[in-house]
């Protein structure tokens, strides 16, 4: 069965009614290797589309071309996505005002969700920091420590402003010892909010 072109339909369909049009007739045969050419090309300016962009590049040499803009390489070992993140953070220092709002957009693209999604307390209680509630299934999805995701924060934050951030929905019973080590043991803790014991989840906010 023969493969027909995404544009050979729209060509056809552009020619006077009384030429016959349908896939069988010698004008369609005629019109739809144009058409298949003209889907190579659609193909084409999709993919450098996309590769010129820094959320939608799919090979790190891409990113590589990005990232002469603002002179940063990929570190040893880093990964495609890690590299990604830092130099999505690096265009944001370029452009972030540091208002409240540029802080939570800025949060909102690193983490590929809604700005609407990222909560912000005005009441933090401690003077000059702004504190933002993040969904911690978000930072789990990108390639990015909790403390490397507040330090990109802080870095776009004004100079006697400080950035901290709860993660909201999990938690991990950690001990005063275990805080103070920074140890985190997920087969402590509740897997969900009547409190079974099971697989565990990460510090944060427990919600239903």
């Amino acid at each position: 069965m023969p493969t027909y072109s995404n544009n050979g339909d729209r060509l056809a369909d552009g020619l006077p009614e009384v030429m016959p049009t349908d896939r069988t007739s010698g004008n369609f045969k005629l019109l739809d290797p144009i058409g298949h050419a003209f889907d190579r090309v659609e193909e084409d300016i999709q993919v450098v589309d996309e590769e010129s962009t820094i959320q939608t590049a799919n090979q790190l040499p891409s990113l590589e071309k990005l990232s002469r803009m603002v002179q940063i390489r990929p570190k040893s070992g880093e990964s495609k996505e890690k590299f990604r993140l830092r130099l999505i953070a690096e265009f944001q220092l370029v452009t972030c005002e540091g208002t409240v709002n540029n802080i939570i957009a800025n949060a909102a693209t690193l983490l590929n969700i809604k700005p609407t999604e990222v909560g912000y307390d005005p009441n933090s209680g401690e003077p000059g920091v702004e504190l933002l509630e993040i969904p911690k299934s978000s930072l789990d999805a990108v390639e990015i420590t909790e403390a490397e995701f507040i330090d990109i924060l802080n870095r776009q934050t004004p100079f006697g402003y400080r950035v901290d951030a709860l993660f909201r929905g999990t938690f991990t019973y950690r001990t005063s010892a275990d805080y103070n080590g920074n140890v985190n043991d997920p087969t402590l803790g509740y897997t969900n909010i009547a409190g079974s014991v099971g697989d565990g989840t990460y510090a944060g906010l427990l919600t239903d």
